[in-house]
């Protein structure tokens, strides 16, 4: 993903120069909080997914207290819009956090690529709840295994 992301920024004169770092060095070397210092020394990291949670909100990502908020990103009006997609009765609070989140661009969204999981033959239960599999999303408590 990370390459074709280079490439596609080539093509418009953008170069991208992709390196490889552990996680712990990354956290230790490159994150503002832990050595601000190397502020300048990163752009972008991309080390996993925070999306896999099936409620939108980006509480924990985007919020100045977040614990995955890792590049240190801090904005009032996110902070309330996140408490607010959370807490408020308004229907419409989940939306106006992501509103204002999209045109911040705190992070470089990507897609998650498709899980391909291969379950036994043995295996049976609704076909319903094996169809999320490739989103990261189980439901094992409606399988069970036959002989």
């Amino acid at each position: 993903m990370d390459e074709a992301i280079a490439s596609n920024a080539k093509q418009v004169g953008i170069t991208i120069k992709l390196e490889t770092k552990t996680f712990n060095f990354i956290i230790g070397n490159l994150s503002d909080p832990a050595n601000p210092s190397n502020i300048n020394e990163w752009a972008t990291e991309d080390y996993g997914g925070d999306t896999d949670d099936i409620y939108p909100t980006q509480e924990g990502l985007f919020n100045t207290t977040g614990t995955s908020n890792s590049g240190d990103f801090s904005n009032a009006f996110v902070d309330a819009a996140i408490n607010n997609s959370e807490y408020s009765p308004n229907p419409d609070a989940i939306m106006q956090e992501l509103s204002i989140e999209t045109t911040l661009q705190p992070g470089l969204f990507q897609p998650n690529a498709d899980l391909v999981t291969a379950f036994s033959k043995r295996l049976g239960g609704p076909s319903n709840s094996f169809a999320d599999s490739s989103q990261y999303q189980f439901s094992p408590e409606y399988w069970y295994f036959t002989k």
